[in-house]
Order: C-alpha cells, then sequence, then structure tokens
C-alpha cells in the first residue's frame, strides 16, 4: 500500500481504538509508525508480505507486549513502534502483497491507488461489525492467520483488503494497549502499596519514640 492509503489506516484505526476502550495514542507517533517501513531503508530486509515476514512482525509485536517497563499510553515512541507493526499487518491484507498477485509493479501501483477509492466501503464494512479480541499474542497469531485465509478467498478490487487490515490492526493496537494498560495500573497499585507500607513505618517508628 502507498503512504496515502497507510495514513487513511492510522487515523481509523486511531479513532476505533479510542471509541472501544477509550485510550488516545500519541497520534504523531502512531502516524509516523505506519507510514516508516516504507521511508526508512532499515526495514527493507524485511518484505511487507506475510510468508516472509510474519515472524519478525510477530517479535515486535511480542516484544512490545511483554515489555514490563512503565508504557505512557501517550509516547511517542510507544504509539510508533505500535504504528510500524500495523504497517505490516495492513501490508499483508492488501492482494498486491500476496502470492495470488502476479502483475508487474506497474500494476501493483495501480492496484494500490485503486484502494483509496475502495477504502470508504471496506471502512464501513469494517463499522458495521465489533472488532475481535485477542487475549496474547498466540491467540492473535491464530486470528492473523485466520483472518488472511479469509481473505485470500475474496475476489481482487480493495474492498475486502481494506476491512481485514483495519480488523487485525485494530485487534493487535488494542491487544498492546490493553497490556500497557493492565501493567500500569499494577506499577500503580505497586507505589501505593509501597507508599502506605512507608507511612506505616513512620507512625511505627514515631509512636516507639513517644513511649
Amino acid at each position: 500500500m502507498n503512504v496515502l492509503v497507510h495514513l487513511l489506516f492510522a487515523r481509523r484505526i486511531h479513532a476505533a481504538v479510542r471509541e472501544q476502550i477509550g485510550v488516545r495514542l500519541s497520534w504523531s507517533g502512531f502516524l509516523l509508525g505506519n507510514i516508516l517501513p516504507d521511508l526508512s531503508a532499515k526495514y527493507n530486509v524485511h518484505p511487507h508480505f506475510s510468508d516472509v515476514s510474519m515472524d519478525f512482525v510477530l517479535g515486535r509485536a511480542t516484544a512490545l507486549y511483554d515489555r514490563e517497563e512503565e508504557k505512557s499510553l501517550d509516547s511517542f515512541a510507544f504509539a510508533k513502534d505500535i504504528g510500524v507493526v500495523t504497517h505490516y499487518l495492513s501490508d499483508f491484507c492488501c492482494y498486491v502483497h500476496t502470492k495470488r498477485f502476479c502483475g508487474d509493479m506497474k500494476q501493483h501501483h495501480w492496484y494500490e491507488w485503486q484502494m483509496l477509492f475502495a477504502f470508504g466501503k471496506g471502512a464501513a464494512r469494517f463499522g458495521e461489525e465489533m472488532p475481535e479480541m485477542a487475549d496474547t499474542p498466540d491467540t492473535f497469531r491464530l486470528f492473523l492467520k485466520r483472518s488472511l485465509r479469509e481473505q485470500q478467498k475474496t475476489p481482487p478490487g480493495g474492498c475486502a483488503d481494506v476491512f481485514y487490515a483495519l480488523r487485525v490492526s485494530t485487534a493487535m493496537t488494542m491487544l498492546l494497549l490493553r497490556k500497557a494498560i493492565c501493567t500500569e495500573a499494577a506499577r500503580l497499585y505497586h507505589a501505593k502499596n509501597l507508599y502506605v507500607f512507608h507511612r506505616l513505618e513512620e507512625n511505627w517508628n514515631e509512636s516507639r519514640l513517644l513511649l
């Protein structure tokens, strides 16, 4: 997909996540992440095809999921990292990024430009259905593979590509954000308990001095 299509995806995913779980990612970070793999040469070693780069992409997602340090939900860097993952997931769902496509690069680019006109219809279908949820990176992997199998049975045209790309990318974003929320809640709970413990300890020491 071209940069303009990825910008549309970024905006719709960002809005869907806010609607579903009330979290607003850093928009600038998420936007950059969604176009960065098409702009930065360092991603050239990871082609935008699921049969080649799925392990790389899901590995990055799992690392984000497992990261225990504080993940501020409005962090530019955290949103950018999620955006890179959703960029690849979106491309995995695009017809010209599958083995079914047998055309040349001119046809490849033409198809991607046509997706600009198919986006509205695919996004409307996505909006009519409840986003699917994944509880862990492993369950997301199964969901992604199932979605790709379903998408590969649809005729080329762009609408189905948009629908499945939005579905898997939104599911991944919500998976990572729900984990970040849990991590932050646990950190705050621990900090609160630690504060209470120190206050009790101080009060105990003060009471001993008065005896």
